[in-house]
């Protein structure tokens, strides 16, 4: 399992491939929707109920296409990460945000050590991000170090909560702009069934990207 060195996350190429460092899986995801369809139906100026399942499939198309750009998960889920890197400083990159933690069942870090067994990494050892955290990393405590792994990938595996949630929301984040992208997503798909409108050639409104442009900050990876 080789090591992720600090001067690797500005290769080119390792940013393009995040995959090699690391694998994800989500569970449990709130159900939403994050916006709801009278509120989309409203945007895109749709009064018959018609075409409800298909607004209800561009909303998770259009609520995908905001989490990838902000790295923030719109709906509260349980996101396990697999990392095939090992990091060699003192803190771990948490792919996506909002980090959520309402108990100690939020946050689990486990390993494969060199021998191949499983263990726990125990919470002494690593600071818990605070609930709310954009852009959450795994920090270790002062004079503690990550755990001889094994060598392969996966050996170590962490699994905590993100997203903003809907039925309790994390407060602090400002949520309407994210809806507001969402519906004008739906809104333009709806209208443009095509990949591109072939009269303004353009797959993504502007004002989309410039909304979300506020909440993309710079991360590791």
């Amino acid at each position: 399992m080789p090591s992720l060195e600090p001067h690797l996350l500005n290769d080119l190429s390792l940013q393009q491939q995040v995959q090699t460092i690391y694998s994800l899986t989500e569970a449990d995801t709130e159900a939403g929707p994050f916006v709801s369809t009278s509120d989309l139906k409203d945007w895109s100026r749709v009064d018959l109920s018609d075409d409800d399942t298909l607004i209800g499939a561009l909303q998770t198309a259009a609520v995908k296409y905001v989490e990838n750009v902000t790295k923030l998960r719109m709906l509260r889920t349980t996101l396990t990460v697999r990392y095939n890197l090992v990091p060699t400083w003192d803190s771990l990159s948490l792919p996506f945000g909002p980090f959520y933690y309402g108990s100690a069942s939020d946050l689990t870090v486990t390993y494969t050590d060199s021998d191949g067994a499983a263990q726990t990494f125990a919470a002494e050892n690593y600071v818990v991000p605070a609930s709310g955290t954009l852009i959450p990393r795994l920090a270790l405590k002062q004079n503690k170090q990550w755990p001889s792994l094994a060598d392969q990938d996966g050996a170590i595996v962490v699994t905590y909560k993100a997203g903003i949630g809907v039925s309790s929301p994390i407060t602090g984040i400002e949520v309407e702009p994210l809806k507001l992208a969402v519906k004008m997503l739906v809104a333009h798909w709806y209208e443009h069934r095509e990949a591109v409108d072939p009269v303004k050639m353009q797959i993504v409104p502007h004002g989309v990207d410039r909304i979300l442009a506020q909440y993309q900050t710079q991360r590791a990876f």
